[in-house]
């Protein structure tokens, strides 16, 4: 023991020896030290002598009792540690996620899940509604009690075409299978007079938000290009949608015209005979004014009379049911900026998505 030790516990034994009476506390429980105890003994006594503190137990939670902040919103990009703790409860519902701080696509594809059984609003945020409603689900139910429906657009096979590409290709094809016809591969399509956006950026950036809204809603999703450079011909792009034997397929465009006072959205629509095909054909009209009618519906846009079409070598090689979308005129300086811009993108994806739940609404 070092000589420190020693000298405080000498004090601290003289103290004691000042305080206490050496008759006869020791029956009722007191610590006792006497002249005769040994330096052990003292040492025992005082190690045994401890302060009269409560301790705090350690609680484990009750998993089923989580909260959210008040007023939190989660949407897709997000990153912090509710959402890891929103992914450990989704899956703990059977609504299987990957266990991160990120609010993703699948995280989105969940929520969408549950709020349509809850009837909520199925926008994908997980906001207030739908965060008071999943702790209260969570609190009363197991994984195994909940049948969850399926996604709305789950087993279904869309196909998105962007149109044209970064460079054209002047090279000759067959319009059709069946006639001798020929036009350029692609063209090179047009661009914002206002902008200077060309129009297969535009509809890249549109197709792409298009395919993961779809997606989200549980459909398996074909697209023709994920990038600019490539070269892909309209009839290659229509031989794509028949192979992978897609439910509908939409291509997607913005228009032009020397007139700059022209505007509005219109679709273009396989005219009869060019798919050889009434069924297939009469599919596509059907598909076309659905997706005419929630596009106006969600942008505001003016809509214009559909355009029937047999010179479209993307219809004419098509065995599905195919239209084509052109979302406004690049050459009216309202529509050009709107076009470019995230917002009324976002609008005509949501337009989009709404009008391909509509049509497979209407075919089951």
């Amino acid at each position: 023991m070092g000589k420190l030790k020693k000298v405080l516990i000498f004090f601290i034994v003289l103290l004691l020896f000042a305080s206490c009476e050496h008759s006869a506390n020791r029956g009722n429980g007191d610590t006792f030290i006497s002249s005769n105890t040994t330096q052990n003994e003292v040492i025992e006594t005082l190690a045994s002598i401890t302060p009269n503190v409560t301790t705090t137990p350690t609680i484990t939670p009750n998993i089923y009792d989580f909260k959210f902040p008040d007023n939190a919103i989660y949407k897709v990009g997000d990153k912090n540690s509710y959402i890891l703790e929103l992914h450990k409860i989704l899956n703990k519902l059977g609504l299987e996620v990957s266990e991160s701080e990120v609010y993703s696509t699948e995280t989105k594809r969940a929520i969408i899940r549950f709020q349509r059984q809850y009837e909520l609003e199925q926008d994908g945020i997980a906001g207030p509604n739908t965060l008071s409603k999943i702790e209260e689900v969570y609190k009363i139910s197991e994984k195994s009690e909940i049948v969850w429906d399926d996604l709305l657009l789950e087993g279904f096979i869309i196909g998105i075409d962007p149109g044209h590409q970064l460079h054209s290709n002047s090279e000759l094809e067959k319009v059709s299978p069946y006639g001798e016809e020929t036009k350029k591969k692609v063209s090179s399509g047009t661009q914002g007079v206002y902008t200077r956006v060309p129009e297969y950026e535009i509809n890249l950036q549109v197709g792409l938000k298009l395919k993961e809204e779809l997606e989200t809603l549980g459909a398996t999703v074909i697209i023709t290009r994920e990038t600019h450079d490539v070269d892909i011909s309209n009839a290659e792009r229509a031989i794509i949608m028949n192979d992978a034997n897609a439910d509908a397929v939409i291509r997607i465009h913005a228009d032009g015209s020397s007139n700059p006072e022209v505007y509005g959205m219109h679709m273009l629509v396989p005219s009869l005979g060019c798919m050889h095909n009434e069924t297939v054909e009469k599919e596509s009209e059907i598909l076309a004014n659905a997706l005419k009618t929630t596009f106006v519906e969600y942008t505001g846009a003016k809509l214009r009379d559909n355009s029937y079409r047999s010179d479209i070598t993307g219809f004419c090689w098509s065995t599905v049911p195919v239209c084509l979308i052109e979302m406004g005129y690049m050459s009216n300086e309202a529509e050009d900026k709107m076009l470019v811009s995230d917002e009324y993108q976002n609008k005509i994806v949501d337009g989009l998505v709404q009008g391909f739940i509509n049509y497979f609404d209407n075919k089951t």
